[in-house]
Protein backbone atom coordinates (compact mmCIF):
# COMPACT_ATOMS: atom_id res chain seq x y z
CA UNK A 1 0.00 0.00 0.00
CA UNK A 2 1.52 3.10 -1.08
CA UNK A 3 0.86 6.72 0.42
CA UNK A 4 0.54 9.55 -1.38
CA UNK A 5 -0.27 13.46 -0.32
CA UNK A 6 -3.99 12.83 -1.55
CA UNK A 7 -4.91 9.54 -0.50
CA UNK A 8 -2.37 8.68 2.89
CA UNK A 9 -2.30 10.28 6.17
CA UNK A 10 1.07 11.86 5.25
CA UNK A 11 0.45 15.00 4.91
CA UNK A 12 1.61 16.97 7.85
CA UNK A 13 2.57 20.87 7.16
CA UNK A 14 0.11 23.55 8.86
CA UNK A 15 -1.80 26.03 6.41
CA UNK A 16 -4.27 28.74 8.37
CA UNK A 17 -7.40 26.85 6.67
CA UNK A 18 -11.39 26.34 8.25
CA UNK A 19 -11.60 23.15 10.36
CA UNK A 20 -15.22 23.07 10.68
CA UNK A 21 -15.46 22.07 13.99
CA UNK A 22 -12.47 24.54 14.45
CA UNK A 23 -13.83 27.31 12.61
CA UNK A 24 -16.49 28.93 14.87
CA UNK A 25 -19.38 28.24 13.12
CA UNK A 26 -21.61 27.20 15.60
CA UNK A 27 -23.32 24.83 13.28
CA UNK A 28 -20.19 23.29 12.33
CA UNK A 29 -19.32 22.35 16.32
CA UNK A 30 -22.80 21.14 17.07
CA UNK A 31 -22.88 19.08 14.15
CA UNK A 32 -18.96 17.62 15.01
CA UNK A 33 -19.99 17.08 18.63
CA UNK A 34 -22.95 15.28 17.85
CA UNK A 35 -20.93 12.61 15.39
CA UNK A 36 -17.77 12.55 18.34
CA UNK A 37 -15.71 15.05 16.71
CA UNK A 38 -14.27 16.87 20.26
CA UNK A 39 -15.68 20.49 20.21
CA UNK A 40 -12.51 22.64 20.05
CA UNK A 41 -14.17 25.47 22.12
CA UNK A 42 -14.49 22.97 25.14
CA UNK A 43 -12.04 21.27 27.41
CA UNK A 44 -14.66 19.06 29.20
CA UNK A 45 -13.11 16.25 30.83
CA UNK A 46 -10.01 17.08 29.06
CA UNK A 47 -6.87 18.92 29.97
CA UNK A 48 -6.45 22.68 28.36
CA UNK A 49 -5.44 21.97 24.67
CA UNK A 50 -3.59 25.30 24.52
CA UNK A 51 -0.45 23.86 26.52
CA UNK A 52 0.48 22.68 22.53
CA UNK A 53 -0.36 26.21 20.88
CA UNK A 54 2.07 26.44 18.41
CA UNK A 55 3.06 26.69 14.93
CA UNK A 56 6.13 23.32 14.72
CA UNK A 57 8.35 22.12 11.32
CA UNK A 58 9.14 18.87 10.63
CA UNK A 59 11.85 18.72 8.09
CA UNK A 60 12.53 14.91 6.57
CA UNK A 61 15.74 14.60 4.05
CA UNK A 62 14.82 12.06 1.31
CA UNK A 63 17.94 10.31 2.73
CA UNK A 64 16.87 10.62 6.55
CA UNK A 65 12.83 9.40 5.91
CA UNK A 66 14.13 6.28 3.81
CA UNK A 67 15.84 5.06 6.34
CA UNK A 68 14.12 5.60 8.97
CA UNK A 69 10.39 4.03 7.55
CA UNK A 70 11.45 1.62 4.81
CA UNK A 71 9.09 3.12 2.97
CA UNK A 72 9.19 2.25 -1.06
CA UNK A 73 11.07 5.39 -3.18
CA UNK A 74 8.15 6.71 -4.22
CA UNK A 75 6.41 6.92 -1.41
CA UNK A 76 9.41 8.49 0.12
CA UNK A 77 9.50 11.03 -2.71
CA UNK A 78 6.12 12.00 -1.89
CA UNK A 79 6.33 12.71 2.06
CA UNK A 80 9.57 14.41 1.89
CA UNK A 81 10.14 17.58 3.05
CA UNK A 82 9.07 20.05 4.98
CA UNK A 83 6.02 19.53 7.33
CA UNK A 84 3.76 22.29 9.42
CA UNK A 85 1.71 21.21 11.93
CA UNK A 86 0.00 24.02 13.99
CA UNK A 87 -1.82 23.33 17.32
CA UNK A 88 -4.70 26.23 18.28
CA UNK A 89 -6.86 25.87 20.96
CA UNK A 90 -7.83 22.47 20.21
CA UNK A 91 -7.77 22.89 17.05
CA UNK A 92 -5.08 21.26 14.57
CA UNK A 93 -4.19 21.99 10.93
CA UNK A 94 -1.31 20.79 8.77
CA UNK A 95 0.06 20.99 5.34
CA UNK A 96 3.30 19.92 3.16
CA UNK A 97 5.54 22.93 1.95
CA UNK A 98 4.86 21.61 -1.81
CA UNK A 99 1.16 20.30 -1.55
CA UNK A 100 -0.60 22.75 0.81
CA UNK A 101 -3.55 21.43 0.82
CA UNK A 102 -5.51 21.41 4.68
CA UNK A 103 -5.58 18.41 6.89
CA UNK A 104 -7.09 19.87 10.00
CA UNK A 105 -9.36 18.97 12.10
CA UNK A 106 -9.83 18.79 16.69
CA UNK A 107 -7.30 17.63 19.27
CA UNK A 108 -7.55 17.22 22.53
CA UNK A 109 -4.80 16.91 25.94
CA UNK A 110 -5.45 14.48 28.76
CA UNK A 111 -2.62 14.19 30.51
CA UNK A 112 0.53 13.72 28.71
CA UNK A 113 -1.67 11.95 25.55
CA UNK A 114 -2.66 13.94 22.41
CA UNK A 115 -5.41 12.58 20.78
CA UNK A 116 -6.05 13.87 17.29
CA UNK A 117 -8.97 13.30 15.06
CA UNK A 118 -9.76 14.60 11.57
CA UNK A 119 -12.38 16.97 10.45
CA UNK A 120 -15.65 15.68 9.17
CA UNK A 121 -15.26 18.37 6.02
CA UNK A 122 -14.16 17.45 3.19
CA UNK A 123 -12.92 20.80 2.21
CA UNK A 124 -11.04 20.94 5.12
CA UNK A 125 -9.54 17.49 5.12
CA UNK A 126 -7.14 16.76 2.03
CA UNK A 127 -5.62 13.41 3.56
CA UNK A 128 -8.45 10.74 2.78
CA UNK A 129 -12.13 10.95 3.00
CA UNK A 130 -12.39 7.50 4.46
CA UNK A 131 -10.63 9.24 7.43
CA UNK A 132 -13.06 12.18 7.68
CA UNK A 133 -14.42 12.52 11.21
CA UNK A 134 -12.18 9.54 12.38
CA UNK A 135 -9.45 9.24 15.41
CA UNK A 136 -5.82 9.74 13.21
CA UNK A 137 -3.01 10.30 16.24
CA UNK A 138 -2.94 8.79 19.59
CA UNK A 139 0.22 9.43 21.28
CA UNK A 140 2.51 10.13 24.41
CA UNK A 141 3.95 14.05 24.13
CA UNK A 142 6.66 16.22 25.53
CA UNK A 143 7.38 19.56 25.46
CA UNK A 144 10.98 21.04 25.97
CA UNK A 145 11.58 24.45 25.43
CA UNK A 146 10.56 24.20 21.41
CA UNK A 147 11.02 20.88 20.99
CA UNK A 148 7.49 18.81 20.86
CA UNK A 149 8.08 15.15 20.99
CA UNK A 150 5.45 12.45 20.20
CA UNK A 151 5.86 9.16 21.46
CA UNK A 152 4.08 5.68 22.77
CA UNK A 153 1.91 6.01 19.78
CA UNK A 154 -1.42 3.75 20.34
CA UNK A 155 -2.35 2.38 16.78
CA UNK A 156 -5.52 3.28 15.47
CA UNK A 157 -8.05 0.44 15.46
CA UNK A 158 -9.40 1.51 11.54
CA UNK A 159 -6.08 2.33 10.57
CA UNK A 160 -4.45 -0.74 8.95
CA UNK A 161 -0.78 -1.46 10.27
CA UNK A 162 1.41 0.15 7.57
CA UNK A 163 -0.10 3.79 8.53
CA UNK A 164 -0.17 3.34 12.10
CA UNK A 165 3.40 2.75 11.55
CA UNK A 166 4.60 5.08 8.88
CA UNK A 167 3.04 8.14 11.35
CA UNK A 168 4.44 6.40 14.74
CA UNK A 169 7.93 6.78 12.45
CA UNK A 170 6.91 10.27 10.71
CA UNK A 171 6.14 11.80 14.02
CA UNK A 172 7.70 10.01 16.57
CA UNK A 173 11.61 9.65 15.14
CA UNK A 174 12.31 13.45 15.16
CA UNK A 175 11.23 16.23 17.92
CA UNK A 176 9.06 18.73 15.99
CA UNK A 177 10.23 22.80 16.44
CA UNK A 178 8.16 25.28 17.27
CA UNK A 179 8.56 28.38 15.10
CA UNK A 180 5.90 30.66 16.26
CA UNK A 181 3.13 31.19 18.30
CA UNK A 182 -0.44 29.91 17.04
CA UNK A 183 -2.21 33.49 16.77
CA UNK A 184 -5.91 33.48 16.86
CA UNK A 185 -7.68 30.85 15.78
CA UNK A 186 -8.12 28.30 12.97
CA UNK A 187 -10.32 29.78 10.11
Amino acid sequence: MGLSRRSGFALLTVALFGLGACSGDAGAESSASTLGVPDCNTTETVDDPSVLNGVYELNWSYEDLAEASGLPEEDVELNDGLFTLLFSDGCFNWVWEEDPEPCGGAYTVTDNRILMVATLLRDDWDCGDDLLGDEVVDAAWELSDDQLTLSNFVPIEHLDDFVNDFFAVFLGTKPLTRVGEAEGTIG
